[in-house]
């Protein structure tokens, strides 16, 4: 943290105003200082981006990180994790090739005989 902040509150105030609802102070570089120009104030789901651990990709001259690429394009981030990390897929077509989807989902009920039958049901949600 800078000394200015360290030792005068009023002048992280006047810096940085208050504290919205939701929000937590974030380094916007996270090697640079908590200081002004380096800090905002921020949601968890930007502070949960905005991390070293994080690990991202670039397609189409954009750098998001796992998870905004899975919101993106609507693929669980664990799945474009496994494509490109444990399956050897490009990144473009790990971000391209859409979730398959199960047709058919079957539910267990044992018939009249005690034998197990599976009977199709729709699909959940």
């Amino acid at each position: 943290m800078v000394e200015l902040w360290r030792s005068d509150f009023s002048a992280f105030y006047r810096d940085m105003g208050p504290c919205p609802p939701g929000h937590t102070l974030d380094r916007i570089k996270n090697d640079g200082p908590y200081g002004p120009g380096n800090c905002r104030w921020a949601q968890p789901r930007t502070q949960s981006n905005n991390t070293r651990r994080n690990k991202t990709m670039v397609h189409g001259g954009r750098t998001l990180t796992f998870a905004q690429w899975a919101r993106e394009v609507g693929v669980p981030p664990i799945a474009l994790w496994l494509r490109v990390n444990r399956y050897g897929w490009s990144v473009e077509r790990a971000l391209t090739t859409p979730v398959l989807q199960h047709r058919e989902h079957h539910t267990t009920k044992r018939g009249a005989c005690g034998k197990v039958v599976l009977s199709p049901t729709s699909a959940p949600g």
